[in-house]
């Protein structure tokens, strides 16, 4: 095995081990639904809930993604209630943005 896969390989068993000494296995939870955004104005934003099954308040890190081009709006996502993450979607791009439905998917890191 080349030194470069073989230090890569040290690393990766290393970190299993800290993690699972310390019960810090980390946990990615998805969750996706069909969304068809409003018309956003310019410095709006919408907001709904995707359903993400073991999202929990604290100590967790929550993102969203779309299925299309997001045209500028930013999505920013919370988990809001136990099993539920909040997304946003904001427009501060100067103009109205009027997306097509499409697949969100929230994704939770604990």
């Amino acid at each position: 095995m080349p030194d470069d896969l073989q230090q890569m390989a040290s690393q990766t068993i290393w970190r299993r081990q800290v993690a699972a000494l310390f019960n810090i296995i980390p946990t990615w939870l998805v969750g996706s639904k069909t969304f068809n955004p409003g018309n956003i104005a310019d410095n709006a934003q919408e907001q709904t809930t995707v359903a993400v099954t073991g999202a929990v308040l604290a100590g967790s890190v929550a993102t969203a993604g779309f299925s299309l081009d997001t045209q500028g709006i930013v999505l920013s996502a919370v988990v809001s209630a136990p099993d539920v993450v909040t997304v946003t979607f904001r427009n501060d791009t100067g103009a109205p943005i009027d997306l097509a439905s499409g697949t969100l998917t929230a994704a939770v890191f604990s």
